[in-house]
């Protein structure tokens, strides 16, 4: 999947859909209900990448400094969402540095 070229017909029949992705667990809905769709599939992928990314760093913040492992890192992952969620309303795909990375080695 490192082509990110969509079709305009991918774009606008998956967009709704791939930026509930971002919000939060519903990162799985983009690949169950269109996982024929790369849009959503792309999407997906990288909201479950941004996902697990905030579940290890709200898990193990503790082991971290609280301030800065919970908190900022926190807050940095909720502001890439909200980014990546308004990017996708308008049909951009916007590839997350380091998450993409890691999203595009997923094979769903």
């Amino acid at each position: 999947m490192g082509d990110v070229a969509f079709t305009p017909e991918e774009v606008e029949d998956g967009k709704t859909l791939a930026a509930i992705g971002y919000l939060w667990l519903l990162f799985f809905i983009p690949l169950v209900v269109k996982p024929r769709n790369r849009f959503c599939r792309a999407h997906g992928k990288q909201a479950m990448v941004l996902f697990i990314a905030g579940a290890l760093i709200s898990t193990f913040s503790c082991f971290i400094s609280p301030l800065f492992g919970g908190g900022l890192l926190g807050l940095l992952i909720f502001v890439v969402q909200i980014v990546a969620l308004v990017k996708t309303l308008q049909g951009e795909f916007w590839k997350i540095p380091g998450v993409w990375d890691l999203a595009s080695r997923i094979n769903l």
